[in-house]
């Protein structure tokens, strides 16, 4: 799978986790997205005939828009803007596996989504993220494939 293709189909995929679990759509950015230490992000593993990582990352005030679209109003503290995110990584990363799978009966294992610091996305630096805009919020999203036959 090539570098675009990679980020058109996680691109795909946050767009449709954001409309099903929030009704929030998502459009492309041709912003450039420079993560910073008060960034917000979260990751999940996968394994199976493709292994990889998943990985999303935005501003705080984007953990709130989202956040405040499933749960409602309220004053979320750090951990639950990011447990949000974590949630959005858990979505997105089942919307993708299918469209990593070669064949039906392919099984993947996720690990459980974790919070993703500005560090930990400095890591993967070669990996070009999708930029989407999101109520006037960017979001990255990009997938890191270690080990694929695609």
């Amino acid at each position: 799978m090539t570098p675009t293709e990679t980020r058109t189909v996680v691109a795909e995929a946050l767009a449709m986790a954001l409309e099903k679990m929030a009704f929030l759509d998502a459009m492309p950015s041709a912003a450039p997205f420079e993560p910073t230490a008060e960034m917000l992000g979260a990751e999940i593993d996968f394994d199976g005939p493709a292994r990889g990582t998943l990985q999303i990352a935005a501003a705080g005030a984007f953990a709130c828009v989202i956040r405040g679209t499933i749960a409602g109003p309220d004053d979320p503290g750090a951990s639950e803007l990011t447990d949000t995110l974590q949630e959005l990584a858990n979505v997105t990363c089942g919307l993708v596996l299918p469209m990593l799978a070669t064949d039906e009966t392919d099984v993947f294992r996720v690990s459980v989504p974790r919070p993703c610091s500005s560090a930990d996305w400095a890591r993967n630096a070669d990996a070009e993220p999708a930029i989407m805009d999101v109520e006037g919020h960017q979001v990255a999203v990009r997938l890191i494939l270690t080990n694929t036959n695609l």
